[in-house]
């Protein structure tokens, strides 16, 4: 991670903890400007953006016309702010990545697995990724990990090492001098991954909830041989199996972080509620039914 990242990542989650404090008011202040800058910003840079929103000018939130990842990939070219980007030249780009690399210079690419029949491509710059980067940072300081360069600390990642996914990009961008981070991929023989840890002995351990009840039944059996002081569920849903067995094992609540990417984090529990505290200084999250309508609470 270079040093211009590190401090604006750190920046970034100074203001989050200062979020963390608003009243309701100052929170619905905040969204309402950021909504007001988002869709000048898109009215302005795209054609796609421009031609939805036509007549729709100063109509509230809640009567924005839908944008489904089908519509947004069709119209992927018109759709970006940036008319530099290409969606054809991107996809070449997302078959050459292997590590960091960025698309133009400046571009961090990641794409959604694409199991609902289509994949969804978000390129990132700088100051967005460490947007994304101070999200997720805000999940593991609730969960407890505090990662700076006033305190140090180590973490074992076991979730995709494909480039391509959002989840590998940050894993790698988390990685550094105050917080090493060791990356395992959760397809890898288990017996390796287990000798891997037990080696690097984490301090913090982020799996999918899928391997972490893995995980949990060989910490228990004696194989895996690590005390993680926090242990995070990421990407799949955490079963009350898990959340057992996950205690059983190292004596710890198994911490369920709720993130997508498209949106980097959206919630995780508050530690003060004890329930999932959705992000909503960064994400305005709904329910809707099949017609995209939002339902009741």
């Amino acid at each position: 991670m270079n040093l211009g990242l590190i401090i604006n990542i750190l920046m970034q989650r100074r203001s989050l903890r200062k979020h963390d404090q608003w009243s309701r008011e100052a929170l619905r202040s905040y969204q309402k400007s950021q909504i007001k800058q988002l869709r000048e910003f898109s009215v302005e840079k795209s054609s796609f953006y421009r031609n939805l929103y036509r007549g729709r000018e100063n109509a509230p939130f809640e009567e924005w016309p839908v944008v489904t990842k089908a519509m947004l990939m069709g119209a992927f070219d018109k759709a970006v702010t940036d008319p530099k980007i290409k969606l054809k030249e991107i996809e070449e780009h997302l078959k050459s990545v292997k590590g960091d690399e960025l698309y133009l210079g400046r571009y961090r690419v990641c794409a959604t697995s694409g199991t609902t029949g289509r994949r969804g491509i978000f390129p990132c710059d700088r100051d967005e990724w460490a947007h994304i980067m101070a999200s997720y940072a805000r999940t593991y300081e609730w969960a407890g990990v505090r990662a700076d360069l006033l305190h140090w600390t180590t973490a074992a990642v076991v979730s995709s090492r494909n480039p391509l996914h959002q989840s590998a990009r940050v894993g790698a961008s988390a990685h550094g001098p105050w917080m090493p981070v060791l990356r395992l991929d959760a397809l890898d023989p288990l017996s390796e991954s287990i000798s891997r840890m037990n080696a690097f002995q984490p301090k913090n351990l982020i799996a999918y909830a899928s391997i972490l009840e893995t995980l949990a039944k060989e910490a228990i059996a004696g194989r895996l041989k690590i005390r993680p002081k926090v242990v995070i569920s990421a990407s799949e849903v955490l079963t009350e199996k898990t959340k057992s067995l996950v205690q059983k094992a190292w004596g710890k609540v198994a911490y369920d972080a709720y993130a997508a990417t498209e949106t980097a984090g959206l919630a995780s529990p508050c530690p003060e509620a004890g329930r999932s505290h959705l992000y909503e200084d960064l994400v305005i999250t709904e329910v809707v039914d099949e017609q995209n309508r939002p339902t009741p609470p």
